[in-house]
């Protein structure tokens, strides 16, 4: 009796060191394949962003944005020359475009990159997208850039997440004005920042706070969240049903300067690229 317990034991034991061998196996191969997917995801933004004269894209780390339950790469989209105010049509007081024709306008050329990207089964060369029709205006230049960060990496990633953070410069003189009646935002819904620097955002649904503009009139301190809120309307949601790897848009929490600083009349739009694979937990980025 005693003999054969050994027996059963033993070979248990020796099952149970088979199945560890296996699974320590797997998570090596799975790893190395993580691995180089990441470096090639990474490769090819750097090939897009290389490209192209006018967006620089450039990689965060991981301390900035971590979407919750998802592994991500995250970038900036950025305006290569400093000299150019990014998303300018936001005057002092402003977070519309000022001439209405201008919006219009991305928009019908945006178009035209959608209809090609869904009559094209395989995706579109970088290259066609490069080559369709430009536009002066940088949302114009940042949105057809985060669609073709979307058709390149199609087959490697399971969803694109777009993020828009609003900035405004001090005021020289308390004011406010009135909201604009097409684009009426009184309850704007934004993730809060993790640290006093704006510096580091959780994706997640407790971190979700409520920016609200009591009556018709904005004040300075609301120029952050209307600029955003307008951005993510106007151009990454309409992005999202373009695509149907951009799943997600959201609003990170602003911040004003502490200066009057005209070039902080803007916004900035980050992309966030997820694996196929959902045995991670955490998005890397930087700031």
């Amino acid at each position: 009796m005693t003999q054969k317990l050994i027996k059963i034991f033993s070979l248990i034991f020796k099952i149970s060191i088979i199945l560890s061998s296996v699974f320590l196996v797997s998570v090596i191969v799975f790893s190395f394949k993580n691995k180089n997917e990441i470096i090639w995801i990474d490769s090819t933004i750097e090939e897009i962003s290389k490209k192209n004269d006018y967006i620089e894209i450039i990689k965060l780390n991981d301390k900035f944005l971590e979407i919750e339950g998802k592994t991500c790469n995250s970038y900036l989209l950025k305006i290569k020359d400093d000299n150019i105010l990014l998303d300018q049509p936001f005057g002092e007081k402003k977070y519309t475009r000022n001439n209405e024709l201008d919006l219009l306008n991305d928009k019908s050329k945006l178009n035209k990159i959608c209809d090609l990207l869904a009559n094209t089964n395989k995706g579109v060369p970088g290259s066609q997208l490069v080559e369709m029709t430009n536009s002066d205006n940088s949302l114009y230049k940042i949105s057809k850039i985060a669609l073709e960060i979307a058709n390149n990496l199609d087959n490697k990633i399971s969803e694109i997440h777009l993020y828009v953070k609003g900035y405004a410069d001090k005021s020289r003189t308390d004011w406010k004005d009135k909201l604009d009646k097409k684009y009426h935002y009184q309850d704007i819904p934004y993730y809060i920042s993790m640290d006093k620097f704006n510096e580091k955002y959780i994706i997640s649904n407790e971190n979700i706070n409520l920016h609200k503009i009591t009556d018709d009139y904005y004040v300075n301190s609301d120029l952050p969240f209307l600029r955003s809120k307008y951005v993510e309307d106007n151009y990454l949601s309409y992005l999202q049903g373009c695509s149907n790897k951009i799943t997600k848009t959201g609003i990170l929490e602003g911040r004003i300067i502490n200066e009057n600083l005209e070039k902080m009349r803007t916004t900035e739009i980050y992309i966030s690229a997820c694996y196929l694979s959902n045995q991670y937990s955490s998005c890397a980025s930087h700031n």
